[in-house]
């Protein structure tokens, strides 16, 4: 019985290609989880909560390395709640761009904003994407 000597060359390219193929498959879908947009570095201040007839509660976050970006598009979520929608806490940007040594300050401005057990996180959002830079919860 005689074969053709291209048989086993095809075979090969078939194999290659499939082999290819998952690959693509598999590591395609991470493609975007594995490269954040910006790499910063934070610190939190500790956290101060405030009686519950006080207002002087806050959250300071402090860009101390990295990339610098849009201070708009970076907000803060409080027990899932962004801090915009909430009437009773405020955020403070100390520039229009979020780089090294600037501040962002989540604030109580009125009774029970920051009484203690709230989760307090710090997103970025880029091309339509969240990525939490940093959380910390109130003690």
């Amino acid at each position: 019985m005689a074969r053709s000597p291209s048989v086993p060359v095809v075979l090969l390219v078939l194999s290659l290609l499939a082999v290819a193929g998952v690959a693509a498959a598999v590591t395609t879908p991470f493609a975007g989880v594995l490269t954040d947009p910006a790499q910063v570095s934070l610190e939190i201040e500790q956290p101060r909560t405030a009686g519950p007839n006080e207002t002087a509660a806050t959250v300071t976050f402090t860009h101390t390395g990295g990339d610098a970006i849009p201070a708009d598009s970076v907000y803060v979520v409080v027990d899932g709640e962004r801090v915009a929608g909430r009437e009773n806490l405020t955020l403070s940007r100390s520039s229009s761009t979020f780089e090294i040594g600037e501040r962002i300050v989540v604030e109580q401005t009125g009774p029970s904003g920051l009484v203690g057990g709230e989760r307090v996180v710090l997103v970025y959002e880029h091309e339509g994407t969240a990525y939490r830079l940093r959380a910390v919860t109130v003690p």
